[in-house]
């Protein structure tokens, strides 16, 4: 049981030679140092190596004291996992495959889970995607008996991105032009996302004419050149606009000559007159 680092003093194509400064020196079989029959222990491993390995018996039966890698490695990672638990420190962990209700694991080379409900802080529909990535992960449950893992990436997901939220807003700057992604539409404006950090586009900043519904002239999903109006440093919230000035209809009022004529839309009848829509955003009395 004992867990001791050696140095590889002879390597076999099935066996490994420990010194572990005992009267006997240990050895490692194939299957006690990898978990592939196929791998060739001479190309893993070479002499003057050191490794860790855990004693499974003091004498072999040939007046060696047998050992293992792999049983050293799993008590290794046992221990970082727990460690990691208590700690609440993340641990690198990889998909292996996409199962029902969420995501098969290794973690530190241990079998582990990962909820669905746990893999993001915004619905996937297909978990699929995820098989192969390598991430971070927060271990939520560890079960040492059956040395399997419980873990989850929410967290991390939502810690990263309030941290990147204020790293974000010092760097941008009220009057600035920003490209961005239209992520949802509601009846009183659009939330806009500009690369990280999302800001709220109101219905009246969506178009310099007059619309109804924010869908009129926009869509989820549609990128967007955005102008920053204000930054609430404080409480995050963040103004912007579409009206830009590169859209600016006012921009180009010399081409509307006096004593000429123009199509136009009634737009709203006073007692005193009516407004006429030369084109949106631009209007005359």
């Amino acid at each position: 049981g004992d867990v001791l680092t050696g140095k590889v003093i002879k390597v076999t194509a099935e066996e490994v030679f420990v010194n572990i400064n005992y009267m006997s020196d240990g050895i490692v079989p194939k299957n006690e140092f990898s978990t592939n029959a196929a791998d060739d222990l001479t190309a893993l491993v070479k002499e003057g190596d050191e490794i860790k390995v855990v004693v499974l018996k003091k004498a072999d039966g040939e007046g060696n004291v047998l050992l293992s890698k792999r049983k050293a490695e799993l008590e290794e990672a046992v221990i970082k996992v727990e460690t990691a638990l208590a700690e609440g420190t993340p641990v690198l962990c990889k998909v292996k495959e996409a199962v029902k209700g969420g995501l098969r694991m290794e973690v530190l080379g241990l079998q582990g889970f990962m909820p669905a409900s746990l893999v993001s802080d915004t619905y996937i529909p297909d978990l699929s995607v995820m098989t192969g990535k390598e991430m971070e992960c927060k271990v939520i449950e560890f079960d040492r008996a059956k040395k399997r893992a419980v873990v989850s990436r929410k967290e991390l997901v939502m810690a990263e991105k309030v941290e990147k939220k204020a790293e974000l807003l010092t760097k941008l700057t009220k009057g600035s032009e920003v490209n961005g992604k239209v992520i949802k539409i509601m009846n009183y404006g659009a939330f806009i996302d500009i690369g990280g950090v999302e800001g709220l586009a109101h219905i009246s900043d969506l178009s310099w004419g007059r619309i109804k519904h924010p869908t009129d002239v926009i869509q989820e999903g549609q990128d967007v050149k955005v102008l920053i109006q204000e930054i609430n440093v404080q409480s995050g919230k963040i103004s912007l606009s579409l009206k830009t000035s590169a859209n600016d209809p006012w921009k180009n009022i010399e081409k509307y000559q006096v004593g000429q004529t123009y199509p136009g839309k009634i737009m709203n009848i006073i007692k005193s007159g009516a407004f006429v829509e030369l084109e949106p955003g631009l209007e005359g009395y």
